[in-house]
């Protein structure tokens, strides 16, 4: 398979920045055009740890047709700030609240919190999240061609455009519903006092406003997940259908975790046929959870993950057993900037799937037994 001669193909590119952390998808429409959702750089002085860019960079992507910030989690943003300054953008979509005004609250609540801990990496997220909101006020005043943007809200036709409920390549958001974005904002707000922030912080559930996308290409159907929570997926099935969760591969939503998990919806994912599932780690948080990855299996046709880290780390393997492990699936080592896993899909326009290309260390869920021996 050649991802220079697509045809009448849609390609699902997974990607996971190493050391099983963050998040990137790239879409190859039909039309052979680009779009991005979501990215994450190990470290923003160094461009070369940015998975999304360095996999448009390869394919000489010089223009995106759109770009999704999901939700403000630093898995699923950190390192966009080097694609808007090197790659022009023509849609950009973030999650739904926080009018122009209430997002300088959002970045503060970010560089505030960040101030509390101390702690280098969250104050650089911060720093991150704050470029790219000033990047895209840059991008929207500018004379030629204007950047555009979306609010992302449940039911919403994000692409084509404009609107074509009959176009062979569509893009619409799942989530999040209203009330959850109303719920965020008003969680942000209570951090403040007028213009200043409160000495005891409430968390910020930034899953409430992370976007679910569902793709479609004439029969082919493909749920992006996003950090979608369940009470999100119960306002889906509410307001959105339970029909329009069928789908032929799911990217899981929230790195497996047993909070984003629901056994109904993925039941309704299932009911034409188990999809292909992918999952994209976070070994940090202890993600995905085995349990939800073994209840995820009974309903897809096969599994895939990004990264094999957490398999690694849980069973404590030996220095020995992991340099078995890079030799058998040929993964370089967590230190190396391109140890970048990725999943790839190509799909027709009746929902079939070519055989998933996996790069090192991606692999699929049924070999972690080979991992142990």
């Amino acid at each position: 398979m050649t991802t220079n001669s697509l045809g009448n193909r849609l390609e699902v590119h997974v990607l996971n920045a190493g050391r099983a952390e963050g998040e990137s998808i790239v879409v190859r429409t039909p039309e052979n055009t680009w779009g991005v959702i979501d990215c994450y750089a190990r470290q923003l002085g160094d461009r070369n740890t940015n998975a999304t860019l360095s996999f448009l960079r390869e394919r000489n992507v010089g223009r995106l047709e759109f770009l999704c910030l999901t939700h403000p989690h630093e898995d699923h943003f950190r390192g966009m700030s080097h694609i808007l300054e090197e790659i022009p953008v023509r849609f950009f979509w973030r999650f739904a609240g926080m009018s122009k005004e209430k997002l300088k609250f959002l970045v503060y609540y970010a560089k505030m919190s960040a101030e509390k801990t101390g702690e280098q990496g969250e104050v650089e997220n911060a720093d991150e999240l704050h470029q790219i909101f000033t990047l895209l006020a840059k991008l929207r005043r500018r004379c030629k061609g204007p950047l555009k943007f979306k609010h992302a809200v449940l039911g919403q036709q994000l692409y084509p455009v404009p609107v074509d409920q009959n176009a062979h390549f569509q893009v619409w958001a799942m989530a999040p519903s209203g009330s959850a974005t109303e719920l965020y904002e008003d969680g942000i707000m209570r951090c403040f006092d007028g213009d200043r922030l409160k000495e005891e912080l409430p968390r910020s559930h930034h899953n409430l406003v992370s976007i679910g996308l569902l793709i479609i290409f004439r029969r082919t159907r493909i749920i992006l997940g996003g950090d979608v929570e369940r009470s999100g997926w119960a306002d889906v099935v509410e307001e959105f259908g339970a029909d329009k969760l069928v789908a032929h591969a799911v990217k899981v939503s929230h790195h497996g975790s047993s909070g984003a998990f629901d056994e109904t919806v993925w039941r309704h994912h299932a009911a034409d046929g188990k999809p292909l599932a992918i999952v994209t780690p976070f070994e940090r948080f202890g993600l995905p959870e085995k349990n939800v990855m073994e209840r995820i299996e009974a309903h897809a046709s096969d599994v895939l993950i990004t990264h094999y880290a957490p398999y690694v780390r849980a069973h404590g393997c030996s220095l020995e057993t992991v340099a078995a492990i890079w030799d058998e699936f040929g993964a370089r080592t967590a230190s190396a900037a391109g140890d970048f896993g990725r999943c790839t899909l190509v799909f027709d326009g009746e929902g079939k799937c070519e055989n998933p290309v996996l790069v090192a260390p991606a692999m699929k869920w049924a070999d972690r037994s080979r991992l142990l021996r």
